[in-house]
C-alpha cells in the first residue's frame, strides 16, 4: 500500500501536468450534436429504468416479453451513449466497454430461456415415463407414468408422450418461436380485445405451420407401436395437454389447455398442433400473466392415450379443497365421459366418503343428469347427447363402485404423499381407469369479512348452492353469456353466468367473485382456478340469472352460500389478483434480477476518486460515467472556444449560459475585453421553469464559489482523488438547446447537475438531479430522509448513496417537465441552504 508521502508526491506532480487534450477534431456544431444525442440516449435509459421500477412495485402489468424488451432497450440506449462518447474520447469509451460487455453477458444469462430438458427423445412410450422426467413430459403424464410403473394394480390407459424436445423442435424448425415472442412483446395485457386478437393469431400461426418431418415420423412410429400393443388397427386416442407446470400444486392450469378426444390416425398431427396452439389460448395467456409465469419455461408436451369407452366418468378429491378436513373423500360422477363434470355441463351425482381404515359412505346426492358426452367411431371427437328420461335420476355408480374408487384414491394419496385431484372413467364392464392425478390445492376460508357501507337494508337475492371457492367479496354484477360479453367485463365486477364454462377463467384476474346458476360444483375447472386466485365462487345457485340484475352492487358470501344486494359501494373490494400476487412469482423475480444489473448505482459520481471499471456494478453506473466524461470533455472544449452569455437577472452573482443552438464565435483578444452578452430568462421555457425556483434563494449568502487557490485545489484532490471533475471558469453554467437544459453548479455544498429534456415522445421527457456532496460532509439522516420524501412525493425516483444522490423522473408534457424542473431547482436551493444554515432540521416545502 502506498504511503501518505507517496500519495502527496504524486498529487503535487499532477498539479503541474498538462490537462489531457480533448479529442474534438470536428466542428463545434457536430460536438454539440454528439452531446445532445448522448443525453437523449441517457434520458431514454432513465425512463426505461423508471417504468421497470414501477412494474416491480406492481404499478404495471408485466410479462417476460416486457422484461426482455425493457432489458434489451436499456442496453441499446447505453450502447448509444458509448458510441457518442467515442466521438469525444476513444480511451474513455474503451474503459467503459469492458464493464458494459460484462453486464450485458450477465443480463443475457438472466433472460435466457430455461434450457431444454435432458431427455432428447422426441416421443416416449408410457412405459418409459416416470416422475423423474417431469421436465420432459409434463406433470400430468409424469404422474400417470409413475402410477403405471409403481402401482401396477391401478389401471392407466396405454399411450405415448410427445416430449418437450419435440415441442422445441417444432417451434424452432418452423421459425415460430421468434414470431411468437414478437407478438407477445407487443401485447396490450390489460386490453381483452387485443389479447383475444393476439391469442387467435398465435393459435392459427401454430395450426397452419408444418410439423418437422423428423417429428412426424416419431409420432407415427409411436402410434404404430400403440396399435400393436392395443391389438387394434386404427385405435382412437385422446390427445391431452401435459405442459411443464400444468397440474402442479400451485399452478393447475385447469381447463386452460385443449384436449382432443376420439382422434383417428388421419387427424393425429392436426390434433397435436391444436393442443400445442392452446398454449396461447386467451385463458392460458391470461393465467400465465396473472401468476407471473415465464412462457418459455412451460413447453407444451402432449400425451396420446388409448380412448376409453366410458359408461361413467368424473372426478375425486382425496380431501375437501375448501376446508381443513383431511378425513373425507369427495366423488362426483356423470353418465358418459368425465368432460361433463370438468367443464360444468351438468350437475353431477355426489358422494362424501369417510376414509377410516376402510372407506365408508357418509352422504349421497343423486341429481338429474340430462346430458352426457359420448364417442362414436363414425365421427371424431366427443358428442354431447341427451340422456333418456328414465336414466337421468339413476345413480351413476353403485355403492361398491364408489368404495372401490375411493380405495384407489387413498392408495394414490399414500404414494404421492399429498391430497390429489383425480379424474377417472369406468367402462360398461366396471373396469376403472385413471386419466389424471394431480396435486390438489386447498383453500381454507378466513373468518374476516369484507367491510361494506352501513346500509338501512340488505336484500338477500339468492341462497344455497355449492361453495366452489370460499370467501366474501362484492362489486357490480355483470352477466356473461358469450365471448362478446367478455370484452366489456368491468374491473372488479362479479361474474354471473349460467354455468362454470372454463372459458370464463380468462376473466378471473379482473373479477371479484363468481356466481353460476348450475353445474360443476367444487370439481370443475373454473372452481379450481377460482381457488388458485383466491376468488369467492358460488355455483349451482337457484335462479341466479333472474334474481341478479346487471349493474346491481352485490356481496357474494360463498362460505355461507349467500348473495346479497348492497346499497352503495363496497369500501374495501378484494385486491384483484393480477396486482396482488406477482411479487415472488418467476416473472417478478426475473424483473428484480434485471434491475439489480441495470438500476442500482454504486456511486453518485463513478469518476471519483478515479474511474475504475471493476467498480462499475450496474448499467446506471456506466450511463452516469459516460454522461460525466462527455460533459467534462465538452466543457473543456467550450471553455477554450466559446464565450458564454450571462443570464439577465437581478442577482449579485453571474449565471453563465451557452446556447448550443446559437453559439458565440471563438474567443479573441478583443472579445475578452468586451462585456459578455446577456440573455433573458423568458427566451427558453425550461430555463424559465428552473429559474422560478432558483430565484427564491439568497445566493450571495450561501452559494459562494469554492476557492480556487493552489492549496485549495491540492486539498480537494486529496479529498476527491486524482481526478477533478467538471472544472471550468464558470461554476454556475447553463447549457441550453431547443428542448434541453443542463445546469452545472459547483458550490461549497458540492457538485449539482440538473438535466432536463422535453422531447416529442415520452421517452424523451426526463428530469434528473445529481448531487455529489464533498467527502465526509454527508447530510444527517433526518434531513436526508425529508429530502428523499419530498422528491419521491413528486414522482421522482431517488438513489441515496454514500457520496450523493441521483434522482430522476419522467413527464407527461412540456408543462409537466417545466414544473418538475422547478422542483429540482427548489431542492438544490434547499440543499445549499441547509449546508449553510444547520439550524434548518428538515425540508419544509414552500
Amino acid at each position: 500500500m502506498p504511503s501518505h508521502f507517496d500519495t502527496l508526491r504524486r498529487t503535487f506532480i499532477s498539479l503541474f501536468r498538462s490537462k489531457p487534450e480533448v479529442n474534438v477534431t470536428t466542428t463545434l456544431p457536430a460536438t454539440f450534436h454528439a452531446w445532445r444525442t448522448l443525453l437523449s440516449a441517457q434520458n431514454r435509459f432513465l425512463n426505461l429504468v423508471l417504468s421497470s421500477q414501477k412494474a416491480a412495485r406492481r404499478e404495471k402489468f408485466i410479462s417476460m416479453a416486457f422484461i426482455r424488451a425493457q432489458g434489451t432497450s436499456m442496453f441499446v440506449a447505453v450502447y448509444a451513449m458509448l458510441r457518442q462518447l467515442q466521438f469525444f474520447n476513444e480511451t474513455d469509451r474503451a474503459i467503459l466497454e469492458a464493464p458494459f460487455q460484462r453486464l450485458r453477458a450477465h443480463l443475457n444469462r438472466l433472460l435466457a430461456a430455461t434450457p431444454a430438458s435432458s431427455c432428447a427423445e422426441l416421443v416416449l412410450p408410457m412405459d418409459k415415463v416416470c416422475a423423474a422426467l417431469t421436465c420432459s413430459v409434463g406433470t400430468k403424464m409424469a404422474f400417470l407414468g409413475e402410477i403405471r410403473s409403481k402401482i401396477p394394480d391401478v389401471r392407466v390407459p396405454d399411450g405415448f408422450v410427445v416430449t418437450a424436445a419435440g415441442f422445441h423442435l417444432f417451434l424452432n424448425q418452423s421459425d415460430l418461436r421468434g414470431e411468437i415472442n414478437r407478438r407477445l412483446q407487443a401485447l396490450e395485457v390489460q386490453d381483452v380485445v387485443d389479447m383475444f386478437r393476439v391469442s387467435s393469431d398465435l393459435q392459427m400461426l401454430i395450426i397452419n405451420a408444418r410439423l418437422p418431418e423428423q417429428l412426424e415420423e416419431a409420432i407415427l412410429s409411436a402410434y404404430r407401436a400403440l396399435e400393436y400393443r392395443a391389438g387394434l388397427r386404427g385405435v382412437r386416442v385422446a390427445v391431452r395437454s401435459s405442459a411443464v407446470g400444468e397440474d402442479s400444486m400451485e399452478t393447475s392450469f385447469a381447463g386452460q389447455y385443449r384436449t382432443e378426444l376420439n382422434v383417428s390416425e388421419d387427424l393425429l398431427f392436426m390434433a397435436y398442433k391444436e393442443v400445442v396452439a392452446s398454449k396461447y389460448a386467451l385463458t392460458a395467456i391470461s393465467y400465465r400473466l396473472s401468476l407471473g409465469l415465464k412462457d418459455e419455461d412451460l413447453p407444451m408436451c402432449v400425451g396420446c392415450m388409448v380412448m376409453e369407452d366410458a359408461a361413467a366418468g368424473g372426478a375425486m378429491y382425496t380431501q375437501d379443497p375448501t376446508s381443513s378436513d383431511t378425513k373425507t373423500l369427495y366423488v362426483d360422477a356423470v353418465h358418459g365421459l368425465n368432460k361433463a363434470v370438468a367443464d360444468g355441463y351438468v350437475s353431477p351425482d355426489h358422494w362424501e366418503v369417510a376414509k377410516h381404515p376402510e372407506p365408508v359412505i357418509q352422504a349421497t346426492t343423486i341429481r338429474s343428469k340430462d346430458k352426457k358426452f359420448a364417442c362414436f367411431l363414425s365421427e371424431e371427437g366427443a358428442t354431447l347427447i341427451s340422456v333418456p328420461a328414465a336414466q337421468r335420476l339413476r345413480p351413476t355408480l353403485t355403492s361398491e363402485q364408489v368404495l372401490s374408487l375411493c380405495r384407489v384414491g387413498m392408495a394414490l394419496e399414500r404414494h404421492f404423499l399429498c391430497p390429489l385431484d383425480i379424474h377417472w372413467s369406468m367402462s360398461k364392464e366396471g373396469v376403472l381407469s385413471i386419466l389424471q392425478a394431480r396435486p390438489l390445492k386447498t383453500v381454507v376460508a378466513k373468518h374476516a369479512t369484507q367491510e361494506t357501507r352501513t346500509v338501512e337494508a340488505a336484500e338477500t337475492l339468492a341462497k344455497g348452492g355449492q361453495t366452489a371457492s370460499p370467501g366474501i367479496a362484492g362489486g357490480p354484477a355483470y352477466i356473461v353469456r358469450s365471448n362478446i360479453d367478455m370484452f366489456q367485463f368491468p374491473e372488479g365486477g362479479v361474474l354471473v353466468a349460467r354455468g362454470p364454462n372454463p372459458s370464463w377463467s380468462a376473466l378471473l384476474p379482473r373479477a371479484s367473485a363468481v356466481v353460476t346458476e348450475h353445474g360443476g360444483g367444487i370439481f370443475g375447472h373454473l372452481a379450481n382456478i377460482a381457488r388458485e386466485f383466491g376468488i369467492p365462487a358460488l355455483f349451482d345457485v337457484p335462479e341466479a340469472l333472474s334474481r341478479i340484475q346487471p349493474g346491481m352492487t352485490v356481496l357474494v358470501d360463498a362460505s355461507r352460500q349467500l348473495v346479497q344486494r348492497v346499497e352503495g359501494q363496497i369500501l374495501e373490494p378484494r385486491t384483484l389478483h393480477h396486482w396482488g400476487t406477482l411479487v415472488g412469482s418467476p416473472v417478478h423475480q426475473a424483473l428484480t434480477e434485471v434491475l439489480d444489473v441495470v438500476a442500482h448505482p454504486s456511486s453518485a459520481n463513478p469518476l471519483v476518486p478515479r474511474l475504475d471499471p471493476d467498480k462499475l456494478s450496474s448499467l446506471t453506473d456506466i450511463a452516469q460515467a459516460a454522461n460525466l466524461l462527455a460533459a467534462e470533455h465538452l466543457i473543456q472544449a467550450v471553455t477554450t472556444n466559446l464565450t458564454p452569455k450571462v443570464l439577465d437577472v437581478s442577482q449579485p452573482i453571474d449565471w453563465w449560459i451557452l446556447d448550443l443552438d446559437a453559439p458565440e464565435p471563438p474567443i479573441t483578444s478583443s472579445a475578452r475585453r468586451r462585456p459578455p452578452l446577456r440573455i433573458s430568462v423568458s427566451e427558453h421555457f425550461l430555463l424559465k421553469g428552473i429559474w422560478s425556483a432558483i430565484a427564491q434563494y439568497p445566493w450571495t449568502t450561501f452559494a459562494k464559489t469554492p476557492r480556487r487557490t493552489s492549496l485549495d485545489r491540492l486539498l480537494r484532490r486529496l479529498g476527491y482523488g486524482s481526478r477533478h471533475v467538471l472544472t471550468s471558469p464558470w461554476p454556475r453554467l447553463f447549457l441550453i438547446a431547443d428542448n434541453l437544459l443542463h445546469l452545472y453548479l459547483r458550490v461549497n455544498a458540492g457538485l449539482f447537475i440538473i438535466q432536463a429534456q422535453s422531447g416529442k415522445t415520452p421517452s424523451e421527457r426526463c428530469v434528473a438531479l445529481h448531487w455529489q456532496w464533498p467527502p465526509r460532509r454527508r447530510p444527517n439522516r433526518d434531513w436526508l430522509e425529508s429530502f428523499k420524501d419530498a422528491m419521491v412525493g413528486h414522482g421522482f425516483h431517488i438513489d441515496t448513496l454514500e457520496d450523493g444522490v441521483f434522482s430522476w423522473t419522467s413527464g407527461d408534457n412540456h408543462e409537466d417537465i417545466a414544473a418538475k424542473l422547478a422542483l429540482a431547482g427548489n431542492m438544490v436551493g434547499k440543499a445549499i441552504q441547509w449546508r449553510t444554515n444547520r439550524d434548518v432540521p428538515k425540508i419544509v416545502e414552500s
